[in-house]
């Protein structure tokens, strides 16, 4: 993360704040990668002085976070031996790993990656800094700093980054712009610019597309725009267009066969594509600088419900509304649910049962008299112990961030 950093600030910040981001973006077979893959071990070597508040994000993503403290007054870490040390022991694995991912420029690591090529393993590196030539040439695969900074953050946040921008002005002509305004539209689409059926089932790609888009809206806790997924798709199979998107006419069409169990809207242009199962309607794509806050950190590692501070504070004040009307039932949660949507918030009675859940856990007693501050001052309290629960340390600074969000 170091090296990212000294390329840019913003990207390391947010390579930090949400790995599971970029490693569904690596397993959908993004940053030039052919083929798609599945992690079976996810390893994070780290300077528990420098990097320790990134232990718990990580951790909640499914890495194991092994500690390399520096071990000289030059700052270097056991790092690097504890990297080489585990990936000959998983040579040595009856599970006979296929594939290795590195993440480093070092080149002290070109020795390993001979050994990892006479074993007949494949080997690829992500690197955010210059990476010597014999390193590079002995590697399978590379991961540009280009494509590390810029692709892999851009589509995590669902905004296409400046390196995008050709790409995505290139596909805009097959999203809603492009949309057929009758059925003999559409025909003529099919008839006269579509392959053939056997042009369209000799690629094999089409699998690898659509898990990729799959993929990224997965890992996605906010609608994307359509622009950043029909990038994603391209990225995959860069033959997308010359293969008509596979028969479908345009990115459009395409999406709405292929993924039926999402939805496509046109406004803004050119569209938004959400999850309606996870995504709330009316909910918007994420700048990229909102990714990184004390906030976005608790809220990933606590999991907590991503709701804004007026929307909290809605919540909270219905539902002392509603356990001073009735008493607690489950039905509360949809009762307060419906009284704050109506207020134009965006909420789900999940998240609402979420809350109450957890403060009833926290043995706080929900009936007539219970006040809104009381239960902001809970709800504050509850969250900084699941941060200290899960090792993740905030600064004063920090704890004033979440404090002005959840009780102030």
């Amino acid at each position: 993360m170091s090296d990212l950093r000294k390329l840019d600030g913003k990207a390391a910040d947010l390579f930090a704040a949400q790995p599971e981001l970029w490693v569904n973006w690596l397993e959908g077979g993004m940053g030039g990668l052919t083929q798609s893959r599945r992690f079976l071990v996810k390893n994070l070597y780290l300077n528990p002085a420098v990097y320790g508040s990134a232990r718990a994000v990580f951790t909640r993503s499914g890495f194991k976070a092994i500690d390399c403290p520096s071990l000289t007054s030059q700052g270097k870490s056991s790092a690097d031996i504890h990297m080489v040390l585990d990936i000959i022991d998983a040579l040595r694995h009856e599970c006979e790993y296929e594939e290795f991912i590195i993440m480093s420029a070092d080149a002290d690591f070109t020795p390993v990656l001979h050994r990892l090529r006479a074993h007949d393993r494949r080997s690829v590196v992500v690197t955010a800094g210059p990476a010597a030539a014999a390193y590079r040439a002995v590697a399978d695969q590379i991961v540009s700093p280009t494509d590390l900074s810029s692709s892999v953050l851009s589509l995590a946040s669902g905004v296409p980054s400046s390196a995008d921008l050709d790409s995505v002005e290139a596909l805009s002509l097959t999203l809603d712009q492009q949309q057929p305004s009758t059925a003999l539209d559409v025909d003529q689409i099919h008839q006269d610019s579509s392959p053939t059926a056997a042009e369209v089932s000799d690629s094999t790609s089409l699998e690898d597309v659509t898990r990729a888009v799959r993929a990224l809206i997965a890992a996605s806790e906010y609608p994307l725009p359509s622009a950043a997924v029909a990038q994603a798709a391209r990225q995959v199979e860069p033959r997308v267009k010359e293969l008509n998107w596979f028969g479908s006419g345009s990115f459009r069409l395409f999406f709405l066969q292929h993924f039926p169990e999402l939805e496509f809207s046109s406004v803004p242009p050119p569209g938004i594509i959400r999850d309606p199962r996870r995504h709330p309607k009316g909910d918007t794509p994420r700048n990229r600088e909102d990714l990184a806050s004390a906030v976005e950190r608790v809220s990933i590692v606590t999991g907590i419900p991503r709701l804004d501070r007026e929307t909290y504070l809605s919540v909270f004040k219905s539902l002392v509304d509603a356990v001073t009307d009735e008493e607690l039932s489950d039905q509360t949660a949809q009762v307060v649910c419906k009284v704050v949507r109506e207020e134009g918030k965006r909420v789900t009675a999940d998240q609402i049962q979420q809350i109450i859940s957890a403060l009833v856990a926290d043995h706080v007693q929900l009936h007539f008299g219970v006040s809104v501050d009381g239960l902001r001052t809970v709800w504050f309290e509850y969250v900084i112990d699941l941060c200290k629960n899960a090792g993740l340390p905030l600064s004063d600074h920090e704890l004033e961030e979440v404090s002005m969000w959840l009780k102030n």
